[in-house]
């Protein structure tokens, strides 16, 4: 079993206020495409893949995953953070800038 969505690139952090208030905005956010896309809720061990387009802001590859991950879990999309074996993370530049493509796979 797999599911894939499409969303928005997570919005920079600082920790500020405001900061925290656009990445609960954003988790929302992701939350309503989630369940557009019908992802299932996985209770299995599960491998997620983040294909990101190109950044409209300044962002490192390597921050990604943290915060797409809590949204996947906030969402409950993943039922619990341990079933979570592996994540890869790659810039796709077909994909449509500040746009990231998430698949989970079930193991």
């Amino acid at each position: 079993v797999s599911a894939t969505v499409t969303i928005e690139s997570p919005p920079g952090s600082c920790g500020s206020r405001a900061s925290w208030r656009s990445q609960e905005k954003w988790r929302d956010t992701c939350g309503w495409a989630m369940r557009a896309a019908r992802m299932p809720t996985f209770r299995e061990r599960v491998r997620i893949n983040i294909r990101a387009g190109r950044p409209k802001h300044p962002t490192a590859l390597h921050a990604l995953p943290a915060p797409i991950v809590e949204a996947l879990i906030a969402n409950r999309v993943i039922e619990d953070p341990s079933l979570i074996q592996a994540v890869s993370i790659e810039r796709d530049e077909s994909i449509e800038p500040g746009t990231i493509v998430v698949t989970v796979r079930a193991m």
